[in-house]
């Protein structure tokens, strides 16, 4: 559908991006110190193959969002991944 993370304006800061999308590792840190990424322009971690992936859904921005803000205030925690769940209309009235 053309759906992508608006990140054009990061094109010449440094930050290491793969498809438009911020790379980050467990903790949620980007390549640059003290630089963090989360939700919808973040790559997360698949917990199921280990392999990293865009996850545009609320559930992953709010998890990884909590899981960063504990982590800022001295939680010694990383973000486990996301399941890599999606959501299809099957339908007029049937979603899945």
């Amino acid at each position: 559908m053309g759906v992508k993370p608006a990140t054009s304006f990061l094109k010449d800061s440094g930050l290491e991006m793969e498809k438009g999308v911020i790379v980050t590792d467990d903790s949620l840190k980007t390549n640059l110190t003290d630089i963090y990424a989360v939700g919808d322009c973040a790559l997360v971690k698949n917990r199921l193959t280990g392999h990293t992936q865009w996850s545009a859904m609320g559930s992953t921005a709010n998890l990884t969002g909590r899981t960063l803000a504990q982590r800022l205030a001295g939680k010694n925690n990383s973000y486990a991944g996301c399941l890599g769940t999606g959501i299809v209309r099957l339908a007029a009235d049937l979603n899945a």
